[in-house]
């Protein structure tokens, strides 16, 4: 499924534009399939060469929906405000989006959860170096979503 944007002047062209619109988003929308019917989650996540991780509980809804069908679709928003008009019908919003298509697993290599785990916090906290208690580290599971394509677009 490779649409045009409907409005061309408004997309984001080029990886390095999309990847940076995604890295100043702060929430990730997850969208999975359970029997037809999407299911969408809101998660934190970190990013980098063309892969999403973000952390879960072992159990629940989400990991399963993730064993039965690992195809996944994502949203981001970046840079979100109000553009104020004289009307409402004259009202806007200027913000940076990120939509994407990939497949998750659940990383079992406890260096690349770790890794996992580093990402998302220098998402939020910025570069350094994090240091993961084992008991905590031990009861979460991480995700990583291989991205098969994204786009983006500004308005």
């Amino acid at each position: 499924m490779n649409r045009k944007m409907r409005k061309p002047k408004n997309e984001i062209t080029g990886k390095t534009e999309v990847e940076k619109a995604l890295l100043e988003a702060e929430v990730l929308h997850l969208a999975m399939c359970q029997e037809g019917q999407p299911y969408t989650v809101p998660l934190n996540f970190g990013y980098a060469d063309g892969k999403i991780y973000f952390h879960s509980g072992k159990k629940g809804l989400k990991m399963e929906l993730l064993q039965d069908n690992p195809k996944v679709s994502f949203s981001a928003v970046a840079n979100s405000k109000p553009v104020r008009g004289e009307t409402p019908c004259k009202w806007d919003w200027n913000y940076e989006s990120v939509i994407g298509f990939g497949t998750a697993a659940v990383v079992r290599d406890e260096a690349e959860k770790l890794a996992g785990f580093q990402l998302i916090m220098e998402h939020y906290a910025g570069p350094g170096k994090y240091e993961f208690a084992p008991e905590k580290a031990e009861i979460a599971a991480v995700v990583r979503i291989d991205i098969d394509r994204m786009t983006g677009k500004k308005a």
